[in-house]
């Protein structure tokens, strides 16, 4: 019955919309996504084992994307509420039917709004892309000096330069001749 469960969640999680589950060999992954807390970003996933009994699951592969592509580690895994260095091993047991809490605390920066990808595996098939970071402030906008050159004696000041979604800046041009 507690298998029948957690496949109708996972059914029922797929259909509201974005992919939150993620069914391996042994269990489900369940995102409950990514936020800002005390100036870091911190993601959430739950893991229930579906195998019967209990056994030792380990957690010592996990690895962050940054929106631009940039790998990082975690900076601290917690495992059931057990906040570990990302040097050890992070897990311990694991029981049919009962969800274990895995935080990963990321090197990413406050400002980040979407984290390109989290993988827990070796393998990566445990993985979520495009987790929106809640809470997360965008930096202020700030000038750029640098002027530009362009085609005809022309030069371009960029001011007022914010990112719109990851991947585009807009900015204000001054253009002198």
């Amino acid at each position: 019955m507690l298998k029948r469960n957690l496949m109708m969640m996972a059914a029922l999680t797929s259909v509201a919309g974005a992919q939150t589950t993620v069914t391996s060999d042994d269990g489900v992954y369940q995102l409950l996504g990514c936020s800002v807390q005390s100036k870091q970003v911190v993601c959430d996933v739950t893991f229930a084992l579906t195998k019967e009994g209990v056994t030792s699951k380990y957690f010592d592969d996990v690895t962050v994307f940054g929106v631009d592509g940039t790998l990082k580690a975690p900076e601290v895994i917690s495992f059931g509420g057990t906040f570990r260095g990302t040097s050890m091993r992070v897990g311990g047991n694991v029981y049919t039917g009962i969800p274990v809490r895995l935080s990963i605390v990321t090197e990413l920066p406050v400002t980040t709004t979407v984290v390109r990808a989290l993988v827990l595996d070796r393998s990566g098939q445990v993985r979520w892309d495009n987790i929106p970071v809640r809470g997360a402030t965008a930096a202020a906008p700030t000038p750029v000096p640098a002027a530009v050159n362009i085609a005809g004696n022309w030069t371009a000041t960029l001011t007022n330069c914010t990112t719109t979604t990851p991947g585009v800046v807009v900015c204000t041009a001054t253009l002198r001749k």
